[in-house]
């Protein structure tokens, strides 16, 4: 009997660590997919930026939408 108490501890402390492991490393994996975005939509802006100097200079004024 003891020895099954114990493999149900050590399995309860096992499960416990690994969904310790996951809470901790979740919000790491948030922050670096949101960086990767972040960063995309910064060179996408930029692009436009240009599309829409380029655009002005041809015609005087900026484009209402793309």
């Amino acid at each position: 009997m003891k020895w099954i108490i114990n493999i149900l501890l050590l399995a309860l402390i096992a499960y416990l660590a690994y969904t310790l492991y996951l809470n901790i490393r979740e919000p790491i994996t948030f922050q670096k997919i949101k960086n990767e975005r972040e960063s995309a939509v910064v060179a996408k802006l930029k692009d436009i930026r240009k599309a829409q100097e380029v655009y002005r200079a041809v015609t005087g004024n900026f484009a209402k939408n793309f």
